[in-house]
């Protein structure tokens, strides 16, 4: 039995291009709406959601294959694959992700 992981046809998820802008983040949680108008990127946080259960989906699923533990190092590539960024780069993004939704830290 072949237990390999085909990522042979494996998609990044596109994101368009945009400039980066350093904002404060809330500490509580933010309304989506104000006055009846958007006030987040709802679609853009959704997409942020995805990518990193995908990331960790696809790396927790290649580990219990292979047999093995997972590792920062397998988590930062996939994540770089996943979110079309330097590996440090999708890391953090995936860290953010994950204190939005109440786990801690990985640095």
């Amino acid at each position: 039995m072949n237990a390999s992981i085909d990522t042979q046809h494996r998609q990044p998820i596109r994101q368009p291009a945009r400039a980066v802008v350093q904002m404060e983040r809330p500490t509580g949680p933010v309304p989506l709406m104000r006055d009846g108008e958007p006030q987040v990127d709802v679609l853009g946080h959704i997409a942020r959601l995805e990518a990193s259960t995908g990331a960790a989906l696809a790396l927790l699923r290649r580990c219990i294959v292979e047999d093995k533990s997972p590792t920062r190092e397998e988590l930062a590539a996939e994540a770089g694959f996943v979110f079309e960024m330097p590996s440090e780069a999708a890391l953090a993004e995936m860290d953010d992700v994950a204190q939005m939704m109440g786990i801690s830290s990985l640095r």
